[in-house]
């Protein structure tokens, strides 16, 4: 029996669960095996549950479609067809920065993403911290104080929204 073929079995059973997760991933499901979009999203509540779902579901599909070409070219290694593996390798580099830049100009998954971010979060918690400061005037407090405080949440506001149109 050729020794490639015990290197195959595995292969071949290790694509077919990324596969899977990728095709759950799709349909909304097994978004935590996605590292990548954990990292990045830390807004995730139960009104942003639609964002939360397109943004998976799009990493999803980059999955499924990176996958068969990566393992055609672990494929083409294992059976030492190294011009094809070479040639397949370059076109996943290729599709994978196609992918990435159309997700970067698509401006649905864009806002979405915006949406679920570490930004999005800190700049909700800093508008609920003015409209508190607003709500409890409090008579001890002199009106320079106050306006000085409501001037620091409001700087720390346009930080963070400068550093997200920064990004």
């Amino acid at each position: 029996m050729d020794n490639r073929l015990y290197a195959v079995i595995p292969v071949a059973i290790l694509f077919v669960g990324v596969i899977i997760v990728c095709i759950l991933t799709m349909f909304g499901k097994c978004g935590m095996g996605l590292k990548r979009y954990w990292h990045e999203c830390t807004n995730l509540k139960e009104e942003n549950k639609k964002e939360q779902k397109y943004v998976v579901r799009m990493y999803g599909i980059e999955g499924l479609i990176l996958t068969p070409i990566a393992f055609a070219v672990i494929m083409c290694f294992i059976f030492e067809q190294m011009l094809a593996a070479w040639i397949l390798f370059a076109i996943t580099i290729i599709v994978l920065i196609v992918i990435e830049i159309c997700l970067k100009f698509n401006k649905k998954f864009q806002a979405a993403k915006k949406v679920i971010s570490e930004s999005e979060r800190w700049k909700e918690y800093l508008d609920n911290l003015r409209d508190k400061n607003n709500e409890e005037i409090n008579p001890d407090i002199s009106i320079d104080e106050n306006i000085v405080s409501e001037n620091k949440v409001n700087s720390n506001i346009n930080e963070i929204e400068s550093n997200d149109k920064e990004n």
